[in-house]
């Protein structure tokens, strides 16, 4: 069964613990397919190291 996670890190006010669990989850294969928005490039480094785990989408977040 596959699991999808929609994540706008804007709403979520880019904080780095949110982050961090999501990236857990991401590496314990607890969801397989991940959407991301973001304005900001606070997160730049870390969004780059989960783009390149599995298959993602990303997308800037456009209102």
């Amino acid at each position: 069964m596959e699991k999808q996670l929609i994540l706008n890190v804007d709403d979520l006010g880019l904080h780095r613990d949110i982050v961090t669990g999501v990236e857990a989850l991401w590496n314990h294969e607890c969801i397989s397919t991940c959407s991301v928005f973001a304005t900001s490039t606070i997160l730049d480094d870390t969004l780059e190291d989960l783009k390149k785990t599995r298959d993602t989408d990303w997308g800037p977040f456009d209102p």
